[in-house]
């Protein structure tokens, strides 16, 4: 396939020869050749030869758009006449979330003329690739010039309107088995089964599409990891039972519950450690704990650590969505009088792995810390609808909240809360008062939240199947429909008996 990029980006004849993009078959990937006139303007950037250069954009380069129109995944190719490249998966409109790739890249140039020859994975390729556009840029200041295969036409060009290579509407057919063969089939890309985990849809998305303060469940953010530290409180060990994501038998009294958060809230492998969630017997509560990585982004919330902070689910948290492993441990009488909820993570801070540990231990008045970091549980009647959940931050913010039908009628419930972060993780503790849980607790769900930007990502422990998801669905908690079964009596007991609470009348 051989394509000559005639035209400025807004429809005008380019005044020189043109740049000649030619993609061809190769083995393992496809082959793109370019053939161009060397400008030396700009001069060339200061990086390596051969070598990813960000920002490449600004100086003289050729670029290849390869897009999926369906799903509005893409890679973007530049290549500079100095030897240079920038490689960039996006997922939606200008929506970066990898970047620099390697790429085996060629070129040779005379005084006024250019090649180049680039080696294109096809695991760089988005799936279904159908749609191309080619770009050159070359000047500086007001001898910029922007070039074109697709141009935007004439007539849609606004007043002020400046040249916008992302304008994926414009982009035109491309038909790769013209090239492979009519029963090639474009290979699986790992990277691209992890895409929606480096580009999530925008914390308004998800509160947009969240009924009043979220599902029957109990939020969980626990922050909070001393390495070497023994649990904060004493546990006595039973028989263990472990659920990862699949029914086992129960062996004898099951004390401990384990869970691992594996995918996020569409059905997509996380990419990093699980977060692993634990709910334990207690006296007069349940035991929950958490160990997860701590990213540390966003940054801490605002709000003073062990106060309720609303819009917590911003930050970085856990709410749980994944394939958890659940143990349950009694614990001694009298240790305390609810659910304690403890969690261990590595702990990251401005990228380094050596913060300062710090400890926190504190009574919690809720509030919504889904804005931060943060990790969710939430417990459902799924009869009445009606359901707890619990939000809880590294940081010492949390939330507690009581809800019938999706609304919200209490909030700013008390709550014991112990986080301590020390190295690459965090490590938390919450003890739940029985008398939060709604009466007939029989489905749970729980998630995890962290990342910023085009970063934010959401896991869940039971998340939405690939097969139920509609074109441009976003993230949403509240989903009881996939909660999936839970009993207390697991972790109290058969001959267990849930007691009655004063705030569910």
């Amino acid at each position: 396939m051989e394509f000559k990029i005639e035209q400025t980006w807004d429809s005008l004849p380019v005044s020189h020869e043109p740049v000649t993009v030619r993609l061809k078959s190769g083995s393992a990937g496809l082959l793109m050749e370019v053939s161009a006139p060397f400008f030396n303007d700009p001069p060339a950037p200061l990086g390596e030869p051969g070598k990813p250069f960000s920002g490449l954009w600004d100086y003289e380069v050729v670029e290849a758009f390869f897009l999926s129109e369906r799903t509005k995944q893409y890679l973007e190719v530049e290549l500079c006449p100095h030897g240079q490249h920038l490689l960039l998966l996006l997922s939606g409109r200008r929506r970066v979330w990898k970047q620099e790739l390697a790429l085996t890249f060629e070129v040779s140039r005379t005084e006024t003329k250019w090649e180049g020859r680039a080696h294109l994975p096809w695991s760089y390729f988005p799936p279904c690739t159908d749609k191309f556009n080619a770009f050159a840029i070359h000047g500086s200041e007001a001898k910029r010039t922007y070039e074109a295969l697709y141009p935007v036409p004439q007539y849609e060009i606004q007043k002020g309107q400046k040249p916008d290579f992302h304008r994926l509407e414009f982009f035109k057919q491309l038909n790769l088995k013209v090239l492979m063969g009519e029963d090639w089939k474009q290979p699986e890309s790992d990277l691209w089964i992890y895409s929606s985990l480096a580009n999530p849809v925008d914390s308004t998305q998800i509160i947009k599409t969240m009924p009043a303060f979220g599902a029957l469940c109990i939020l969980a953010v626990i922050a909070a990891c001393v390495a070497g530290t023994a649990h904060h409180f004493l546990l006595s060990s039973r028989n263990v039972f472990t659920n990862n994501h699949q029914t086992k038998s129960l062996e004898g009294k099951t004390s401990e519950l384990e869970y691992k958060i594996t995918n996020t809230w569409d059905s997509i492998k996380v990419m990093h450690e699980p977060v692993i969630i634990r709910f334990k017997a207690g006296d007069q509560g349940l035991i929950m704990e958490v160990n997860s990585l701590f990213f540390d982004d966003p940054s801490a919330p605002s709000g003073e650590p062990g106060k309720p902070f609303d819009g917590l689910w911003d930050y970085e948290g856990e709410k749980y969505k994944h394939t958890h492993t659940y143990r349950f441990q009694n614990v001694e009488k009298g240790i305390h009088l609810g659910v304690v909820l403890l969690t261990a993570s590595p702990y990251f801070q401005d990228g380094h792995l050596n913060p300062p540990s710090q400890y926190l231990a504190f009574r919690l008045q809720g509030h919504i810390l889904d804005s931060c970091r943060v990790v969710e549980s939430f417990f459902l009647n799924s009869e009445t609808k009606d359901y707890l959940e619990v939000e809880l931050c590294p940081h010492g913010q949390h939330l507690v909240l009581l809800l019938s039908g999706g609304n919200c009628f209490e909030k700013g419930l008390d709550l014991i809360f112990k986080a301590d972060i020390n190295w690459n993780k965090w490590n938390g503790t919450a003890l739940i008062p029985w008398r939060y849980f709604p009466p007939g607790v029989d489905k749970m769900n729980s998630y995890a939240i962290h990342g910023s930007g085009i970063g934010r990502t959401y896991e869940a422990l039971y998340p939405i199947p690939r097969e139920d998801i509609e074109q441009g669905q976003g993230p949403n908690f509240h989903r009881l429909e996939y909660f999936k079964r839970f009993s207390l009596k697991w972790i109290m007991g058969e001959n267990w008996e849930q007691p009655a609470s004063d705030l569910w009348k």
